[in-house]
C-alpha cells in the first residue's frame, strides 16, 4: 500500500491540507504503508555509506570510482554507475569531498534515468517545498555552501541532458529533502534518512493520534495509537515528546517550518507533566510557566524574567554536555539543580535518561557485578520518568513499551536477589513477579504492531523471552510453596 487506507482522505481544514477519518479508527489499525522513494547518509553523516545498502563503507565502486561500496555488496544503481563512467572530466574525488551532495544528486540521476523520471522525485517535486520560508533561513545559505555550489562547480551539471540542473531546482531539492524525509535507524546502528511521499502530508500535533514504525528494508508504517472518531483530523508528531515547549516549536519552526499551536502547546503545565517549568523562588509549592507571554507562577503570580530563564536553561544544558557519559557528574547535577526545576522538567528528565542508559550498560556488562544500589537507582529512575512518558503519549506508545521494559528487567533482577536471600517473603516474591508479568504483557501488546523486522520488534521478542523467564519463576514458586 503506498497510499492512505479505506479508513481516512485527504481534506481541507482552515486553508491546509489535512487526513479525515471517514471511519471510526481502532487502536492499531494501519492508516499508510509505504517505501521510501530514496534512501540516504545524514546531511553531515561521518562516515561514507554503501550506496546499496547503507552500511559503512571505506572503498569505492571500481567500475565508477565516485560512488561507496561495502563489501558485502557487488554493485549499486546500474544508472548512475553508468552516468559517472561516461563523466570522464568529473573527479572521482566528488563525493568523498562533498559527501552533503549525496541525496539531491540522487535525485537528479533518478529524473534523469528514463526508467524512473516519471517516479517518485517528480511527484517530491510538485509538494510545497515552503521555499519562502526556506529562503530566509540559515539552512538556505548552509545547502548553498554545501550543496548548491559543489554540484554547480564540479561540472556534473552539463551531463544531465533531460533536467536543467541549476541552483533553484537545487535549492527546492534540498528543501522538499529536510521536509520530507525521516531519520532511521540502519541495521549496523547508525543514522540514515528516509525521504517519503505521503506519510510527510500528515499534519503534526504534539499529542498525536498515530505512530510511525520503519522495518529493517526501511519500509514505514502509521498506525492510530488512539481511538480516531468519524471526522477527526489524523495527526503525528515530528518532535521528542520529552521536550518542553520551545524546544519543540523551535524544532518544528527550523525543521518543517511549522507553527504548533496544540493543545499541550497552549497549556503552560504541559498536560499537568511541567516539563518546562520552574520552581519559583518566592513561595514553597509554585511552579513558573510560560503563560500569556511572561514567566509566571501559578501559585503567587509572581514572574521570571525570560532572560533569566534562558540563561538558567543555557547554563544546564551546558554542563550536561560537559558531563559527557560521567554517571556522577550527572547525579551532582540533578543535586545540584533540583532547588530549581520541577522534577519532571525535560532537562532533568534528559539528566535521568542519560544517568539510566549508563546503568543498562552497566548491567548489561557480564564482567561487571554491580550491587543492589545500582538496580534501586535504575528502578527509581523508571519509576520517576513513566508516569511523565504515559502522559505525553497515551495510548499505544513504543516509548512507553520500552519504558516498562528497562522497568520491568532491573525490577526482576533485584527482586531474586531479594528472594534468595531471604530479604522478602515468599508472597512478597510472588506479587513482584504478578506486577512483572503484568507490565511486560503491557509493553508487549504495545509493541505488537510493529514490524517484525524492526528494532521494536525485535524488542518485542526480548520481552516475551523476559515473560516466559518470569513465567518459570512463578511456577517455581509453586513448587517450593508446596
Amino acid at each position: 500500500m503506498q497510499n492512505f487506507s479505506e479508513f481516512c482522505q485527504l481534506s481541507i481544514k482552515d486553508n491546509k491540507l489535512c487526513l479525515k477519518a471517514i471511519i471510526d479508527i481502532t487502536p492499531g489499525d494501519v492508516i499508510l504503508e509505504e517505501q521510501p522513494i530514496l534512501m540516504s547518509p545524514q546531511w553531515e553523516s561521518d562516515q561514507m555509506k554503501c550506496s546499496n545498502c547503507l552500511k559503512s563503507s571505506f572503498v569505492m565502486c571500481q567500475a565508477c570510482l565516485v560512488f561507496p561500496m561495502c563489501v558485502e555488496c557487488s554493485a549499486h544503481d546500474q544508472f548512475d554507475c553508468e552516468f559517472f563512467q561516461r563523466a570522464k572530466n568529473i573527479s572521482k574525488n566528488v563525493l568523498i569531498s562533498n559527501y552533503t551532495i549525496y541525496a539531491p544528486l540522487k535525485c537528479l540521476l533518478k529524473m534523469e534515468n528514463p526508467k524512473t523520471s516519471n517516479g517518485g522525485v517528480n511527484e517530491l517535486l510538485k509538494l510545497n517545498a515552503h521555499l519562502e520560508d526556506y529562503l530566509k533561513s540559515e539552512t538556505w545559505v548552509e545547502h548553498r555552501q554545501k550543496v548548491v555550489q559543489p554540484i554547480l562547480e564540479c561540472g556534473i551539471a552539463e551531463y544531465f541532458q533531460n533536467i536543467k540542473v541549476d541552483e533553484e531546482i537545487l535549492q527546492k531539492l534540498c528543501s522538499l529533502i529536510d521536509l520530507n524525509s525521516y531519520e532511521i535507524t540502519n541495521r549496523d546502528g547508525e543514522q540514515v534518512r528516509g525521504i517519503y511521499l505521503r506519510a510527510p502530508t500528515i499534519p503534526h500535533s504534539c499529542i498525536p493520534n498515530t505512530l510511525m514504525a520503519v522495518d529493517d528494508d526501511f519500509n514505514l508504517k502509521i498506525y492510530a495509537s488512539l481511538p480516531i472518531r468519524q471526522g477527526e483530523i489524523i495527526y503525528i508528531s515530528y518532535t521528542n515528546p520529552l521536550m518542553g515547549t520551545s524546544q519543540r516549536q523551535h524544532h518544528l519552526k527550523m525543521t518543517k517550518f511549522i507553527d504548533c499551536s496544540c493543545p499541550r502547546c497552549k497549556d503552560p503545565t504541559e498536560l499537568g507533566t511541567y516539563l518546562s517549568s520552574i520552581k519559583c523562588k518566592l513561595c514553597p509549592e509554585g511552579y513558573v510557566s510560560f503563560s500569556n507571554s511572561q514567566w509566571t507562577c501559578e501559585k503567587c503570580s509572581s514572574t521570571i524574567s525570560e532572560v533569566d530563564v534562558n540563561r538558567l536553561l543555557s547554563e544546564v544544558a551546558e554542563q550536561i554536555l560537559y558531563a559527557d557519559g560521567d554517571v556522577r557528574q550527572y547525579e551532582a547535577l540533578l543535586a545540584k539543580y533540583t532547588c530549581d526545576f520541577h522534577p519532571h522538567h525535560f532537562l532533568m528528565i534528559d539528566i535521568k535518561q542519560n544517568i539510566a542508559s549508563i546503568l543498562r550498560a552497566i548491567l548489561m556488562n557480564p564482567l561487571c557485578q554491580p550491587g543492589r544500589s545500582v538496580l534501586r537507582r535504575k528502578i527509581e529512575l523508571c519509576e520517576e520518568m513513566l508516569p511523565v512518558v504515559r502522559a505525553v503519549q497515551p495510548g499505544i506508545s513504543r516509548l512507553y513499551a520500552i519504558a516498562l521494559y528497562e522497568f520491568v528487567i532491573t525490577f526482576v533482577e533485584l527482586t531474586n536477589y531479594e528472594y534468595n536471600d531471604g530479604e522478602i517473603s515468599i508472597d512478597e516474591y510472588k506479587n513482584r513477579l504478578l506486577k512483572s508479568r503484568e507490565m511486560s504483557n503491557e509493553s508487549v501488546r504495545m509493541l505488537e504492531f510493529e514490524p517484525l523486522n524492526s528494532p521494536e520488534g525485535h524488542l518485542g521478542q526480548r520481552i516475551k523471552m523476559e515473560l516466559k523467564q518470569i513465567e518459570e519463576y512463578l511456577t517455581k514458586v509453586g513448587s517450593d510453596a508446596v
